[in-house]
């Protein structure tokens, strides 16, 4: 990517200085995307609970079911952590 092409989608300033404009905006999205990741890892545990009784045994399948959802939780938290950064 050429540097007029990087200027012209706003290079690194100009996104800082858009984040600082709408911070108050950023700050109201971390409610809703908190409470879909407690949401989801809400439903992530009773889904667990379910596939670990309809497997028996050592529910190898249903733990790895379970750490993948918490780690796409967490990417997500991660993800939204690292935008708010400064």
């Amino acid at each position: 990517m050429t540097t007029q092409h990087w200027e012209r989608l706003g290079g690194g300033q100009w996104d800082r200085r858009r984040e600082r404009e709408h911070q108050e905006a950023l700050k109201v999205q971390v409610l809703p995307n908190s409470l879909a990741i407690v949401l989801f890892l809400w439903f992530l545990g009773s889904l667990w609970s379910r596939l670990r009784a309809a497997e028996g045994g050592p529910a190898r399948v249903s733990a790895i079911a379970s750490a993948g959802g918490i780690a796409g939780a967490a990417a997500v938290l991660m993800g939204s952590c690292s935008r708010r950064a400064p």
